[in-house]
């Protein structure tokens, strides 16, 4: 898909820097979890929820920094690049 083709169109824009991505996988992350009392039934519980697919229109993306400070995520916003 068109997240493929921006995918490898950054790659050869940083190919003087980074090597080149070997699996890409686009992904969203919905939440983060911390902590759970029971491992095995999260997993079942998440491994049966209902998911339908869905499209959407990204109509821009951001190069996020993201690091870990005493346990806790802090993410800061890099550059953001509308797409047309």
């Amino acid at each position: 898909g068109k997240i493929n083709l921006l995918q490898k169109q950054i790659d050869s824009s940083l190919e003087e820097l980074f090597s080149k991505e070997n699996r890409f996988m686009s992904h969203i992350t919905i939440v983060r979890i911390k902590y759970v009392k029971d491992i095995k039934a999260f997993h079942e519980k998440i491994n049966n929820l209902p998911v339908n697919p869905m499209k959407f229109q990204i109509k821009e993306f951001k190069l996020m920094s993201s690091k870990l400070e005493s346990l806790v995520p802090h993410y800061e916003v890099i550059e953001s690049y509308e797409l047309l």
